[in-house]
């Protein structure tokens, strides 16, 4: 069996969890050898030792999140950074005759270099306040939505002087390494009289620069690429996540949790009592059936493992990997799960706790893969050594096959599923479902006040609908997949507009030059195809990078996806189209419009 168990423990300073799980393994391997009993068993069933600290076990469920939302983040911050620095450089190089006549009258680098400095600091100043200010308003928004609910300690975010302080310092830091990284091809062209001389204002920058930028183009492609197919991806996965089938119906159903004292009902009073309470509830007006069962679907704690024995083969016992529960006659027409094979519990049944019992159609395929299970008699074994053919068991006729339901995990499929029913086992708790006529309101209200009239000092767990069971305990799932995708949605938006900017401003600021070619005999579809297909390779050159980055980040990415390959090649086939779409049409439009000047014009520019 797979039993888990587990201590905690302060450790002495100094000690890391990794010598304390070296310790632990050396006095597990002693015990074994100075016991040879134990020995055995450690040989049949290994060991593992993990040692974490709390910290580590809150937040070890969220740690791809993280991880992934620290990424995005960082993926958004590089793509703003490129953006800025590529829109810096192009309209730097637009200035070249600016700044050389400056130099001409005496100005010097320095001088130059400050004032972009300034700028871009003036810019960093007004984004980063703007940033905060944007910060501020999400931070209050998804507190009131609820959105921190699914940590394990809600934080207390606010913005504090420290956060502040870093945020403006960040957005500093940006703005002069994009400052630097637009100057560097200025300065290594050599003397900037040379554009006064050559009257080059206007022709943004030379071939170098127009190079270098679309280098940069490149980067922040791959970056857009990566954050597209990511995307992609959880959209695809959080469709997937709408359309689970738990298997069983959701519409309209109600359930409750109740536990009786345990000296209150004796012997079959107990569970004949719960019984009742079923009949009276299944006899309110605002319910069209109810059903009694040992925990309610997304209350099941999955914890009954036994391994269940064949009657026809007693030596062979399968894997402790299957689930059970106990239920009534009602719950499978409460929760509309019919039967595939056979039949299912009735009143009969229960009352003359019948050796009958019901399985999913996960745990038939396990235990009868090509045979008929109706009328097979099997047993459960909760010992740990081996199968003994000749102990006295109770052994239990398979009657029915039912759907495979996901019963407290809707991402996981059933790994099996065996019903008892209420006549045959002694429930400690009781979960009630009930089928809504009308309005679930008014049969919620009903089901309540009947709990308490039948059992005023017994505690009742507060009904609930199961649909809305279902939304609170996958609101963790649903919020982190908004929040990546969310962020993501951002990121690429400011990646692929500022990439379709950067084209679009590059290629405005070509006019004087594609107005000389014109002059010279040039046709427009030349000048637009050579446009075109200049930034439609680089975007190209980042698809194919992006590739290789998406592919590399998927093992990540796979944690948060459901039903859906991280290799998934039509999200990647399609994030490529869309992506080198959208710059095709960039710079289709803006060579264009560059293409729309006349020759005279374009001999007035500089």
């Amino acid at each position: 069996n797979n039993i888990w168990s587990g201590c905690y423990a302060r450790m002495r300073p100094g000690v890391t969890p990794q010598m304390l799980e070296t310790e632990l393994a050396l006095l597990n391997a002693r015990a074994a050898a100075d016991h040879p009993a134990y020995g055995r068993f450690v040989e049949q069933h290994p060991l593992t030792t993990r040692t974490m600290t709390v910290g580590e076990d809150h937040i070890r469920d969220f740690e791809s999140t993280f991880l992934l939302a620290l990424l995005m983040s960082g993926f958004v911050l590089v793509a703003g950074a490129l953006s800025v620095a590529n829109f810096v450089l192009a309209r730097n190089s637009y200035r070249l005759h600016e700044f050389a006549t400056r130099i001409s009258l005496g100005a010097t680098r320095g001088r130059l270099v400050g004032q972009l400095l300034v700028e871009t600091g003036i810019i960093a100043l007004f984004g980063g306040t703007c940033a905060l200010a944007l910060v501020k308003l999400g931070l209050v928004g998804l507190s009131q939505a609820g959105f921190f609910a699914f940590f394990p300690v809600p934080p207390q975010l606010d913005l504090d002087a420290a956060t502040i302080v870093a945020g403006f310092g960040l957005s500093f830091t940006m703005a002069g390494i994009c400052s630097v990284v637009s100057l560097l091809p200025l300065w290594a062209r050599g003397d900037l009289n040379r554009h006064l001389q050559e009257n080059s204002r206007g022709s943004a920058g030379g071939g170098m620069l127009k190079h270098y930028r679309g280098a940069l183009v490149l980067f922040q492609s791959a970056i857009a690429f990566i954050l597209l197919v990511n995307g992609g991806l959880l959209a695809r996965s959080f469709i997937e996540v709408l359309h689970i089938d738990p298997g069983y119906s959701t519409e309209d159903v109600l359930y409750a949790t109740i536990k009786p004292p345990d000296g209150r009902y004796h012997g079959n009073a107990r569970h004949q009592r719960m019984l009742e309470l079923e009949r009276r509830i299944q006899a309110l007006p605002e319910v069209t059936a109810a059903g009694l069962s040992n925990w309610p679907p997304m209350k099941h704690p999955n914890i009954y493992r036994a391994r269940i024995i064949r009657f026809d083969t007693p030596d062979v016992g399968i894997p402790p990997t299957i689930s059970m529960d106990t239920i009534s006659p009602g719950y499978f027409t409460a929760l509309e799960i019919a039967p595939l094979r056979g039949r299912l519990f009735d009143d009969a049944d229960v009352a003359g706790n019948r050796p009958v019992v019901v399985i999913d159609s996960a745990l038939a395929d396990r235990l009868f893969p090509d045979e008929n299970p109706i009328g097979q008699r099997i047993a459960l074994d909760y010992g740990q050594g081996p199968v003994d053919p000749g102990t006295e068991r109770n052994w239990q006729t398979v009657i029915g096959v039912v759907n495979a339901v996901r019963i407290n995990d809707l991402y996981t499929p059933s790994s099996g599923m065996l019903y008892r029913h209420v006549g045959a086992a002694s429930l400690y708790w009781f979960g009630f479902v009930a089928k809504a006529r009308t309005s679930t309101v008014a049969a919620l209200q009903s089901m309540q006040q009947l709990l308490l009239e039948m059992e005023p000092d017994v505690a009742v767990g507060q009904p609930a609908t199961l649909n809305h069971a279902i939304a609170v305990r996958y609101t963790a799932r649903k919020n982190t997949l908004y929040f990546c995708f969310g962020l993501t949605a951002i990121a690429l938006s400011l990646a692929v507009l500022g990439v379709a900017g950067v084209v679009s401003y590059s290629i405005a600021a070509q006019k004087k030059e594609i107005g000389i070619r014109l002059a010279l005999g040039a046709s427009h579809p030349s000048i637009m195809h050579g446009s075109v297909k200049f930034w439609m390779q680089l975007a190209l050159l980042g698809v194919g990078l992006g590739c290789l980055g998406s592919i590399g980040a998927s093992s990540t990415t796979a944690t948060l996806l459901y039903n859906v390959n991280p290799l998934d090649l039509p999200t990647y086939l399609s994030a490529a189209i869309f992506f080198t779409g959208a710059i095709a049409i960039a710079a289709y439009l803006s060579a264009r419009r560059a293409c729309s000047i006349s020759p005279l014009e374009a001999l007035k520019i500089g």
